[in-house]
């Protein structure tokens, strides 16, 4: 059974010295590959050519010496085991050869422990190699950071330690904050922040924040070198040793001050929308509202008119449309008013004990006429009574959508209500058996100016589904759809009736 492989450098002027040598190795259960050198240039010759894993070398030859070879291997800058073995060296030869980088000493005549020597010698060369490709990966890990972070200019990136004093420093930090880099380190980092931050303990208080949940991530105003403001975005991350032990902090800083006056700008730009959204919804509303109860007055006179005088015959008729026109622009501008609303965050619910099946009824009956028109059958299904706390206008809005667009799409096939009580839960559900909704359509259908139809085909602004989710939500519920293309399209609401 062979040994392990051992390459061994033999610096011997002695052949039979040298095969006592490899006899010891084999002993120890090593297999050598070995070569003999007894000179300077036969030595620099092998350390150049091969890799070797020990150099046992005599210490005194005719033509050379073991502390020339010794030198010689310092020389090449390798690391390889240097032990002598030789017949005749005194104590405090030994003991200054091992001051010079030597391993170890034997003497020819004691090599019993060689092999145990070799085995040691080999394992602490394979940690010094790892040590020293450990140190060159981070060198090279460090060279790499230290080039991204000086080539970082839009983001201020620094570090410091755990009582807050500034370690490390960027360029960045000189682009957004004014300091160079002999004006930045060992600086608190209180003074990054308003003085009036700094009475209320502002930058303790975000360390703290840090430490406790791994990040702090916030928005605020932060001071530059010359006393301007400017609003900062920033991410604060504690940095712990192996054991748990706090060791520093690494902080990102992003100017955002032309965002946050944009996002300004756009908030303003919105409130003053749905400013006029509101208005124009009150002052089409007062109109239109005159314009329905005297389309309702005109509508018996019609029939009057038309039983009596046959060219008023298509009165009626014109009348129906024209009032189903103006439900329809009655119904767009309330949408046009939740939208306001919802985007406003002022979607208030009114909330009142309310039974579900008495209101889907009533609203039920309100499509009587489209019903016809649209050559759809609305059946409802309801065991019982479905009481809960909802806000009666809103709940009716829910309805009205739902239905409106399982007759629009329902392609004259039945359309089916459902109201149920289920696990404390009200549940209704909205079946058509018409175009359906594509698998890629359904996860936008709920979004604001949506839809999964052209509008040319279909009209509407793409908003029923949208109010329907934030009304539902508002309550504690939430909305499901389920469809396949051509055969319908079912949305069930849940929402708790406590």
């Amino acid at each position: 059974m062979s040994g392990h492989p051992l390459r061994v450098l033999l610096v011997e002027n002695e052949e039979d010295d040298a095969e006592l040598i490899l006899e010891q190795l084999r002993k120890a259960d090593f297999e050598p590959f070995w070569r003999r050198v007894d000179t300077a240039e036969d030595m620099r010759k092998e350390l150049l050519e091969q890799s070797w894993d020990i150099i046992l070398c005599d210490y005194v030859m005719p033509h050379f010496s073991g502390a020339d070879a010794l030198a010689l291997l310092q020389e090449t800058g390798l690391d390889v085991p240097f032990i002598i073995v030789s017949g005749r060296i005194g104590e405090e030869v030994a003991v200054h050869s091992l001051k010079m980088g030597a391993q170890d000493f034997f003497r020819k005549d004691r090599l019993r422990l060689l092999g145990t020597a070799v085995q040691r010698e080999l394992r602490e060369a394979g940690l010094r190699r790892e040590s020293y490709r450990a140190r060159v990966a981070l060198q090279e890990a460090e060279s790499e950071r230290a080039l991204l972070l000086d080539n970082i200019k839009d983001y201020a990136i620094f570090t410091m330690g755990p009582e807050g004093t500034l370690t490390s420093w960027n360029p960045g930090v000189e682009r957004l904050k004014g300091y160079k880099a002999e004006e930045f380190i060992g600086q608190p980092f209180s003074m990054l922040f308003l003085p009036e931050d700094v009475v209320r303990g502002l930058p303790e208080e975000e360390m703290r924040q840090a430490v406790a949940q791994r990040r702090f991530e916030a928005e605020g105003w932060r001071r530059r070198k010359d006393g301007s403001r400017f609003w900062a975005e920033v991410a604060l991350t504690p940095i712990f040793t192996a054991n748990g032990e706090l060791h520093g902090f690494t902080q990102v800083t992003r100017d955002s001050t032309e965002r946050k006056r944009l996002l300004e700008e756009l908030r303003a730009a919105i409130r003053l929308r749905d400013q006029f959204l509101a208005i124009a919804s009150h002052e089409l509303k007062t109109p239109l509202t005159s314009l329905k109860l005297q389309l309702q007055s005109m509508a018996p006179l019609a029939a009057e008119a038309a039983r009596v005088t046959p060219k008023a015959e298509v009165l009626p008729r014109k009348l129906q449309v024209v009032s189903r026109q103006a439900d329809r622009l009655s119904g767009l501008i309330d949408n046009l008013l939740d939208v306001s609303q919802i985007t406003s965050e002022r979607l208030a619910l009114r909330r009142e004990t309310l039974d579900l099946v008495e209101l889907a009824r009533e609203v039920s009956a309100r499509f009587e006429d489209l019903q016809k028109t649209s050559h759809c059958s609305l059946n409802v299904t309801a065991p019982g009574p479905v009481l809960g706390s909802f806000d009666r206008l809103r709940m009716e809005n829910v309805l009205t959508h739902l239905l409106s667009n399982a007759f629009k799409f329902g392609a004259g096939k039945p359309v089916d209500l459902s109201v149920e009580s289920l696990e404390g839960s009200a549940r209704l559900t909205i079946r058509d058996r018409g175009i359906g909704i594509s698998q890629e359509d359904q996860a936008r259908i709920f979004e604001r100016f949506e839809r999964a139809v052209p509008e040319k085909n279909y009209g509407g602004f793409g908003l029923g589904l949208w109010i329907v989710r934030q009304v539902v939500e508002a309550h504690g519920g939430r909305i499901e759809m389920h469809s396949q293309p051509g055969e319908g399209s079912a949305f069930v609401v849940s929402i708790p009736q406590r």
